[in-house]
């Protein structure tokens, strides 16, 4: 029954463009605080505008970082308009298409305190601005090395270090280098986002710290060609 429902939810996405669930509030403390752990967001109002993904979308933290826009479509709601909040977090105990708000995004689409709205929402583009940035993990080392890439318009398929495919961390929103020794100070960077698009970069990098590519996906092609569904997270 429950597999129905997910793949009702998802037709229903395919024929309005939308994800239609369940909005709720709740606090997240600064950006780096969900489980995304993002040192960097790239998004001005992340701090105030963010959401937790329900767990069925999650899709092992690939969804990070991606933004959205949510318009509440209950009939309790005060306001029709859409705010453009970014997945920082997840919600474990959420069904498909529900969001975990911001307390003040919340307010804003609703007109109440605390509740359960029904919602509707897609993912966007994120209004970013300069070059992808390139975050370490606090612990990287020569032998260990975890990189979070940000400040990205649209979400990350697959990122290659040294040319190898990496793996996204199970409990935060880095790419986990398979070399068993790698030189910090020159690392080559291949980065695919869900549009095809790919960029390179070399960088350097210093663990807990972000540091700057030269590189950035172009904005004009849209349309996603990759399905995170079809990912080996």
């Amino acid at each position: 029954m429950i597999q129905y429902m997910i793949l009702l939810s998802i037709v229903q996405h395919m024929i309005n463009a939308y994800f239609v669930g369940d909005g709720t509030a709740y606090t997240l403390g600064s950006v780096d605080a969900g489980n995304c752990n993002f040192l960097y967001s790239g998004y001005t109002n992340a701090s105030t505008n963010y959401a937790a993904l329900n767990s069925v979308q999650w899709n092992n933290l690939a969804n990070c970082g991606r933004c959205a826009t949510v318009q509440c479509i209950d009939s309790r709601c005060s306001s029709s308009e859409s705010i453009l909040v970014q997945i920082l977090d997840q919600c474990p105990e959420c069904k498909y298409g529900d969001l975990d708000l911001s307390p003040s995004v919340f307010k804003t689409l609703t007109g109440s305190d605390p509740s359960r709205y029904k919602i509707q929402w897609d993912f966007v583009e994120c209004p970013i601005s300069g070059s992808i940035k390139y975050c370490f993990n606090r612990g990287s080392n020569n032998y260990w090395v975890a990189i979070q890439p940000t400040n990205f318009a649209y979400g990350i398929y697959d990122m290659k270090i040294n040319g190898i495919s990496s793996r996204i961390m199970q409990n935060a929103y880095y790419y986990l280098s398979t070399d068993k020794w790698i030189n910090t100070s020159s690392i080559d960077i291949e980065l695919t986002n869900i549009n095809g698009d790919k960029i390179s970069d070399t960088i350097s990098g210093t663990a807990g710290k972000c540091t700057d590519g030269i590189s950035q996906f172009s904005q004009t092609n849209t349309q996603p060609v990759f399905s995170f569904d079809d990912m080996d997270c």
